[in-house]
């Protein structure tokens, strides 16, 4: 999204801010707002729950989507938040599965880490 908006937007920014920072921002509110339209209140505790209970999804840009629907595996929670978004199939799952957990981590409820090309969620 970055490299396709960069240039085409007009910003206005208080200090030395990039429009790297700021478009990257943009994209945290906007996942979040969607996010909290989608679950409200306590819908993912159970999501959250099984996270805690030792539970560890990577996600990155070159992973097979049915790598995805392996890794949450018995994790019928997730499966239920995906099924709630509509995701049937499995790139539907993994696109699914990304947008909860970046909303998780967004609301500040899970961790996330990030390494060369790959990002890791945890409890």
């Amino acid at each position: 999204m970055v490299a396709s908006t960069s240039g085409k937007i007009e910003l206005e920014s208080v200090g030395e801010a990039s429009e790297e920072k700021i478009l990257g921002k943009l994209a945290q509110r906007a996942v979040l707002n969607v996010f909290n339209r989608a679950f409200t209140g306590n819908d993912l505790e159970e999501v959250v729950g099984v996270f805690q209970g030792g539970l560890k999804v990577d996600v990155s840009d070159v992973m097979p989507s049915e790598a995805y629907v392996r890794q949450i595996g018995e994790a019928r929670p997730l499966h239920a938040a995906c099924k709630k978004l509509g995701a049937k199939n499995p790139a539907a799952v993994a696109s699914a599965v990304e947008f909860v957990l970046e909303g998780l981590h967004l609301s500040r409820k899970l961790n996330k880490d990030v390494k060369a090309g790959q990002t890791s969620y945890r409890g």
